[in-house]
């Protein structure tokens, strides 16, 4: 499968591994070797490996394209709902009207969805996913705006055109 990791802060550790460039990130592969409700098992493909196995980048690309929106599926919540389980898992009292006050029912708020896999673990490769961010575009009659969160997660508002793309710029930044 592939994740996706911060290219400048890892150039040491891209020169013993296979990768491929993706904007200012690099798509690295790895091993799945099992997950449960704790997390994951895996092992991070080195050159070395590559070479024991006699496969190239490329087949290692194809076979991740291929696997890793199988074995870790992308899953879409809108915030209020991952707040919603942040809340009802660490608070033993939790106030529902106080959530509805914090997101508001403006209708020209947007909705901002958190993308991710099942495991909520460098999820934000879903954005390689084979047609999948204009499947989701189609499904909201809308542009998508994309914003990086975190090697886990990336967030998704619909473009209804007014949103400032500055604003937004700072957000992440």
């Amino acid at each position: 499968v592939f994740k996706l990791i911060q290219k400048e802060k890892n150039q040491e550790l891209l020169q013993e591994i296979p990768y491929f460039e993706f904007l200012d990130l690099a798509v690295v592969f790895y091993l799945l070797l099992d997950e449960n409700h704790g997390g994951q098992m895996t092992a991070l493909i080195h050159n070395s490996h590559m070479e024991q196995w006699g496969v190239t980048r490329e087949e290692l690309n194809h076979l991740a394209k291929k696997n890793t929106p199988v074995l870790l599926p992308p899953e879409v919540r809108t915030m209020e709902e991952v707040i919603r389980d942040i809340f009802t898992k660490q608070l033993s009292e939790f106030d529902e009207d106080s959530l509805k006050d914090l997101f508001g029912t403006d209708q020209s708020s947007p909705i901002i969805y958190v993308l991710s896999n099942k495991m909520q673990i460098n999820g934000a490769g879903c954005i390689l996913y084979e047609g999948f961010l204009k499947r989701f575009a189609e499904e909201q009659k809308e542009d998508i705006i994309i914003l990086p969160s975190s090697v886990h997660e990336t967030l998704l508002i619909r473009d209804r055109g007014n949103l400032k793309y500055e604003e937004l710029k700072e957000m992440v930044f």
